[in-house]
C-alpha cells in the first residue's frame, strides 16, 4: 500500500474528482501507517485507495449512468447528486437534471457544475430485473 495515497486522497484528472485516501485501523481504531507488530488475536483492517475520476462526472453520458445504476455500480442519489443524471430504476430510464435536481433540464451546452469530493463505485442496491433486461436488449 503506497502511503502517500493514506495521507491524501489520489487525484482526479481532467475535470475528476479525487478519489478517497486510504486508512489503517487495528482492533476497530484507526491507527497510522507505522509499523505495528501484530499479536495472535489481531485484527487488522485496510482500507485501499481509491483512484481518483477521470473528466467532469457531469458529462458523462446519461446512458452509461443510467447502467451504472441498474448494474448496482451508483446509487440514486449519487447519479442525480454527483452526474447530474434523475434515474427511473423501474423503467431503467434517466435524465439531465439541474444542479439543485429540482427537475429542470440543464440547457445543452451549459457548463456542468463541479463538486470537490469523489465517490468511489461500491455496489449499491441493484435496480428491478425489468430495467436490467430492457437495458441488456432482452
Amino acid at each position: 500500500v503506497r502511503p502517500d495515497k493514506v495521507r491524501f486522497p489520489p487525484p482526479g484528472f481532467l475535470g475528476g474528482r479525487p478519489g478517497l485516501a486510504g486508512a489503517f485501523s487495528l482492533n476497530g481504531a484507526q491507527v497510522s501507517i507505522e509499523p505495528h507488530t501484530l499479536r495472535p488475536g489481531d485484527e487488522l483492517r485496510l482500507r485501499l485507495p481509491g483512484g481518483g475520476g477521470y473528466g467532469d462526472p457531469r458529462e458523462r453520458p446519461v446512458a452509461d449512468v443510467i447502467r451504472d445504476v441498474v448494474d448496482g455500480y451508483v446509487s440514486l442519489g449519487v447519479a442525480r447528486r454527483e452526474y447530474g443524471i434523475a434515474v427511473d430504476p423501474e423503467t431503467g430510464t434517466g435524465r439531465r437534471v439541474d444542479r439543485a435536481g429540482a427537475g429542470a433540464r440543464r440547457p445543452a451546452g451549459a457548463p456542468a457544475a463541479r463538486r470537490q469530493r469523489g465517490k468511489t463505485r461500491r455496489p449499491q442496491r441493484a435496480a428491478p430485473t425489468r430495467a436490467r433486461r430492457r437495458l441488456a436488449g432482452r
